[in-house]
C-alpha cells in the first residue's frame, strides 16, 4: 500500500508541472517548479536540471524579455552557483542583470532595495526568485558570487 501512495507522490512531484503547462497555466508551473525544489544539497543537481530543461521551453513561448523566462533565467543561475560552477553562474547573473536592467529599467525596485521591497520574497533566504527573475537584491548577489570566485 504504501509503495503505491509513492508511487503517486512520485509521479504528481515530476508531472505536475507539465500538466499545468499543458491546460496554460503558466504562473502556477513556475510555482510549482519552485515548490518542488529540495533544499537538500545532493539535489542540487536535479533541481538545476528541471530549471535548465524549462528554460528553453518558457524562453519559446514568452519572448526573452517577458517576466517568466527572466523568472527562469533566474533561478538556472541560483542553482547553478548552488551546484559549485561560480564562474558560470556569475556570468549567466551578470547577463540577467543587465536584461532585467534593459527591460524593467534601472531604478526597478529590487536592484537594490531591502528584501521587503522585492516582488521576489523568500529569495533573500536562499530561495530561487520568483516573480523579477532574481533574487531580491541582484548587486549582493552579484557581490556574494566574485566573492566566491575569489577564494
Amino acid at each position: 500500500m504504501a509503495a503505491g501512495r509513492d508511487a503517486v507522490q512520485r509521479y504528481a512531484f515530476e508531472r505536475q508541472p507539465e500538466h499545468l503547462w499543458a491546460v496554460g497555466e503558466t504562473d502556477q508551473t513556475l510555482e510549482s517548479l519552485s515548490a518542488r525544489t529540495s533544499p537538500v544539497p545532493r539535489d542540487n543537481r536535479d533541481n538545476l536540471r528541471r530549471w535548465e530543461l524549462w528554460a528553453p521551453r518558457v524562453e519559446a513561448t514568452f519572448g526573452p524579455d517577458y517576466p517568466h523566462t527572466l523568472t527562469t533565467r533566474g533561478n538556472v543561475a541560483f542553482w547553478t552557483a548552488r551546484c559549485g560552477d561560480a564562474r558560470k553562474a556569475l556570468r549567466l547573473s551578470e547577463a540577467l542583470l543587465r536584461d532585467r536592467a534593459r527591460v524593467l529599467g534601472r531604478d526597478y525596485p529590487t536592484r537594490s532595495r531591502p528584501a521587503t521591497t522585492s516582488l521576489s520574497g523568500p529569495a533573500c533566504a536562499g530561495m530561487p526568485a520568483r516573480r523579477c527573475g532574481f533574487p531580491c537584491n541582484p548587486i549582493n548577489y552579484l557581490r556574494q558570487s566574485r566573492t566566491a570566485l575569489a577564494r
